[in-house]
């Protein structure tokens, strides 16, 4: 694994795919191409390296669109998978079986060419061709958005046709291809506006064979909780059976309501309010930045029958403008018995990251018992 995700596009990668499109077409300008796609790569973050070398292949390859696509679909690894290679990630790298075409990353590239080529009407089937071999090697998640942008009908009606193949990374690009919200994918708004859309999809997916496709269905579930928590809900007590895999599917979909509180998704599971006397301290009161202290927690049951609970604390983080922020953290899912007290302890500590920016003066911390919270208290954070 490289030190960053920037790596997988370096002058080795770079060099390797053009040989291997020039070894199948004399056509094929090795030097330049290889000129193009690594002008000044080390100044270059991931996504502007796949673009870079996504232009560069479009300069190179032939002008003729079946012959462009041809070249890179005929360029493309062996897809293990349907070779019987028994691995949960098969036809992601070739290197671990030391088969010569283009694979993992450098296939993101290769996608977005057809993205760009393949966007029209005519070419439409070309182009689900294209996308559907390279999948099968590695993914063409973010490809495909564009088609499901300008052709909704005709790309939706693919993907729920993808449903049934016999590969479960294209089953996968059916599901994750179509997520409401994909991270580095571009938004796809009317996708995210009718859940609808999609559900045919995610209904055939559910009890898929695979669980890396499984997680997709559920990851895809979690995406349109954000917009439709209520919709959502209703759709898990449709889906809802009790066996293992379609309950962890459910539960991991659910995860963002579960986190905020929602009462109908939290009762599904077997979380609803509670009868107990919960206190809640820290160990101090005082936090210097870099500093770990523990929040202390002791819950006594009032209730005559065992309690289900699943326990987050919230951490109420002072903004620039003297308000506070939550942010909810998972701590821990217990039973608690008829009359049985229990303490807790966790530890946390404040620390710079990347994605937060910290402001001294007062915080909050709140625990948070089946999404509803039952006590605060306060610490003073000095940078």
């Amino acid at each position: 694994m490289p030190e960053s995700f920037k790596q997988y596009f370096n002058q080795a990668s770079i060099q390797s795919l053009g040989t291997t499109l020039a070894n199948k077409s004399v056509d094929f300008h090795l030097e330049a191409f290889v000129a193009q796609a690594t002008a000044d790569l080390e100044t270059l973050e991931f996504k502007a390296r796949s673009q870079q070398i996504t232009r560069a292949l479009i300069n190179h390859l032939p002008s003729d669109i079946y012959e462009a696509i041809g070249l890179l679909i005929e360029s493309l690894a062996p897809d293990f998978e349907a070779l019987g290679v028994d691995a949960e990630q098969a036809g992601w790298t070739t290197q671990d079986f030391g088969a010569e075409g283009i694979s993992s990353w450098m296939i993101m590239p290769c996608a977005d060419v057809v993205a760009h080529i393949g966007l029209t009407e005519a070419h439409f089937a070309l182009s689900m061709q294209a996308l559907e071999a390279m999948t099968s090697r590695f993914s063409s998640e973010f490809a495909i958005r564009p088609f499901l942008a300008a052709f909704p009908e005709q790309t939706l009606a693919q993907c729920l046709h993808w449903t049934a193949h016999p590969n479960q990374h294209v089953r996968r690009l059916a599901s994750e291809g179509t997520r409401p919200v994909l991270p580095w994918g571009m938004k796809l708004p009317k996708l995210g506006a009718d859940p609808t859309l999609s559900l045919p999809i995610l209904d055939a997916l559910k009890d898929d064979s695979s669980a890396y496709v499984r997680l997709s269905v559920a990851n895809h579930l979690n995406d349109h909780s954000k917009l439709h928590p209520d919709w959502v809900c209703a759709m898990v007590q449709t889906w809802w059976q009790l066996d293992k895999p379609r309950q962890k599917l459910l539960k991991h979909g659910c995860r963002t309501l579960i986190k905020q509180g929602h009462e109908q998704t939290l009762a599904l599971f077997g979380f609803s309010a509670i009868k107990a006397n919960v206190h809640l301290a820290l160990s101090t009161a005082q936090i210097l930045m870099g500093d770990t202290f523990e929040i202390q927690l002791r819950i006594e049951s009032t209730s005559t029958k065992a309690q289900p609970m699943l326990i987050d604390y919230i951490v109420w983080h002072q903004k620039a403008n003297g308000k506070q922020t939550p942010k909810v953290f998972k701590w821990k899912e217990i039973v608690l018995n008829a009359g049985q007290k229990r303490e807790l302890t966790k530890a946390h500590r404040i620390k710079p990251i990347t994605t937060r920016t910290y402001y001294p003066g007062e915080h909050g911390i709140e625990i948070q018992i089946n999404g509803k919270v039952y006590g605060r208290v306060e610490f003073k954070l000095t940078l």
